[in-house]
C-alpha cells in the first residue's frame, strides 16, 4: 500500500483487486475523517484559526482580531486567554494604564502629575562650632518634610533617603556664622557619616557675619542619610547663626 505525501494517508495501490481497494478506500476515508475532525462544528460569525503548531490541528474562535478594530487608534487586548478584544482610543493627552477593574485589564486615563519631594530645615538658636574642627550642624525645625526624612529630636542633622526614592537629589544650604575677620568658613556634605568630595569654602575678609550658601546635585542611594558639617578657622568658637541664617533642604530630581 502507498501512502499520502503530505498527511500519510493509506491509498490503494493500481493493482488492486476491486474488493481489496474497497477496503483500502476505507480506510482512506477513515484517516481523512480523523484529520479533519477540528473543521467540524463552528457556529455563524466564528473563523477558524489554528489551535497549535501540529499539522491539522485548528480552532473555531469567536472573534477574528483583524476585523474588530474600526476606528483610528483602536488596540487589540484580551479579556481571556485567547479572547481578543477591541479598546477603543482615548482622548488627546491620556496615557495607557493597567486597570485590573477593566475587561481588558488596560484603560486610558489622564497622566498622574510627579508628586513633589523633598524637606527643609532650619535651627532654633545659635550652636558653637570649635575652631579648626569639623563640626556636625543640627536642624530642629522642620519647614517641611514630605516624606519623613528628618526628625526634630532624633538625629536632627540628618536627612535620610526615603524608600524608593534613590537617585539624584538637589541640596541647598545656607550657613552663616557669627562676626570674625579671621580665618576661613567651609561647609562639607557627609553621606552615612562619611565626608564626601562635595564642600564649599569661603576665605573672610571683611567685618561682618560670614555665609555660605551651597548647592550640589548628587546620587544617593534610599536609606542613606546626609548631614552638614561646617569648619572654622577664627582661632575660637564661633557660632553657626539660627533661623534664617541657617537652611539644609533636599529636594527629589529623580532615578
Amino acid at each position: 500500500m502507498a501512502n499520502s505525501t503530505n498527511f500519510n494517508w493509506q491509498l490503494p495501490d493500481d493493482t488492486d483487486l476491486v474488493k481489496d481497494g474497497a477496503g483500502a478506500m476505507r480506510t482512506l476515508g477513515n484517516a481523512i475523517d480523523t484529520s479533519l475532525v477540528d473543521l467540524k462544528g463552528g457556529t455563524t460569525g466564528q473563523v477558524l484559526a489554528k489551535a497549535s503548531g501540529t499539522d491539522m490541528d485548528f480552532t473555531w474562535s469567536s472573534v477574528d482580531p483583524l476585523t474588530i478594530l474600526d476606528a483610528k487608534g483602536d488596540l487589540i487586548s484580551a479579556t481571556a486567554a485567547d479572547t481578543p478584544s477591541r479598546l477603543a482610543v482615548g482622548t488627546d493627552g491620556q496615557v495607557l494604564t493597567a486597570d485590573s477593574s477593566t475587561s481588558t485589564g488596560l484603560a486610558w486615563a489622564a497622566p498622574t502629575a510627579p508628586s513633589f519631594v523633598g524637606a527643609s530645615a532650619t535651627h532654633s538658636s545659635a550652636t558653637s562650632s570649635t575652631n579648626n574642627t569639623y563640626t556636625q550642624i543640627p536642624f530642629d525645625t522642620e519647614i517641611y518634610d514630605t516624606d519623613a526624612m528628618h526628625s526634630d529630636v532624633t538625629n536632627d542633622s540628618r536627612f535620610t533617603i526615603p524608600t524608593g526614592k534613590g537617585g539624584y537629589w538637589l541640596i541647598t544650604a545656607l550657613i552663616q556664622w557669627a562676626d570674625s575677620q579671621v580665618g576661613i568658613r567651609l561647609i562639607r556634605l557627609y553621606v552615612n557619616g562619611v565626608a564626601s568630595s562635595e564642600y564649599s569654602g569661603l576665605i573672610t575678609s571683611a567685618v561682618g557675619n560670614t555665609g555660605i550658601n551651597w548647592s550640589r546635585v548628587v546620587n544617593v542611594s534610599a536609606g542613606d542619610y546626609c548631614e552638614l558639617y561646617g569648619l572654622q578657622t577664627s582661632g575660637g568658637s564661633l557660632d553657626i547663626r539660627d533661623d534664617v541664617y541657617r537652611r539644609f533642604q533636599m529636594t527629589y530630581l529623580g532615578a
